[in-house]
């Protein structure tokens, strides 16, 4: 459901923009989104949208409800574009502050191509309203609340929780050049929030490959997951804490 709003959305600036009289200055007038009742009327509550008008439409009348001729098929193995091996640490930034940092290192990433994008996917529980960092989302965009993130990954950009289950909160940077990762080097992202409600929490780690859509921009709206993998199942990291990992 998010991966068809966000094509929406970027199908709409790409043709505002090639549209526009104006460098720079672009209005977007109306952007529809397809799916199931349930997850449309969900979407509706979350998005800063003034005016939204829900239509209902048959799937066997409307072609256009099938898979999308921009979806992207996942040839590359996970060997080829997951890190190698990294660190999650976690800890206390200063009184009333915390952070999560994230150190990663490719051996072969010879499975991402030129509009490849990567996603290091830092996901903590927040199944029973507890939380070590700041579980705030922004308005608009439903961000994590930072206080500042950082990260050394090539064109870098903070992930939206849009979409997301209510239940996890996820602190994630990713990649929207995962083609300029250099192997063998190290990366570091960080991130730091307010002090949570919580002393302790746990947390999972998953990578996660996309595409850029179109493929000239750099945003996290025009990034789209095609595959993830698993690389510390949930809930196996402590915070705060220290975990080593190899994939």
């Amino acid at each position: 459901m998010l991966e068809q709003v966000k094509r929406d959305l970027a199908l709409a600036v790409q043709d505002q923009t090639e549209g526009s009289s104006e460098k720079g200055i672009m209005t977007i007038t109306g952007v529809m989104v397809r799916g199931p009742q349930h997850s449309v009327s969900m979407l509706t509550q979350r998005l800063p949208v003034e005016n939204i008008r829900l239509i209902p439409l048959n799937e066997k009348d409307d072609p256009s409800l099938k898979q999308s001729s921009t979806s992207y098929a996942v040839t590359a193995t996970a060997e080829t574009w997951v890190p190698e091996e990294g660190t999650c640490l976690t800890g206390q930034y200063s009184d009333t502050r915390r952070t999560v940092c994230q150190w990663l290192r490719w051996d072969d990433k010879s499975g991402f191509t030129s509009n490849s994008t990567y996603e290091h996917d830092f996901f903590t529980y927040y199944y029973d309203g507890k939380a070590y960092l700041d579980p705030t989302d922004s308005w608009p965009g439903q961000f994590p609340w930072v206080d500042y993130w950082s990260s050394n990954l090539p064109d870098p950009y903070l992930d939206t929780r849009l979409g997301d289950p209510d239940g996890e909160k996820a602190y994630t940077i990713g990649s929207a050049s995962a083609v300029n990762i250099s192997t063998n080097s190290w990366y570091c992202s960080s991130i730091i929030t307010s002090n949570g409600n919580s002393s302790s929490d746990t947390g999972k780690l998953v990578a996660q490959l996309g595409h850029r859509y179109p493929s000239s921009c750099k945003s996290v709206w025009c990034s789209f997951g095609d595959d993830w993998e698993f690389i510390v199942p949930a809930w196996q990291i402590s915070l705060p804490g220290e975990k080593n990992w190899r994939y």
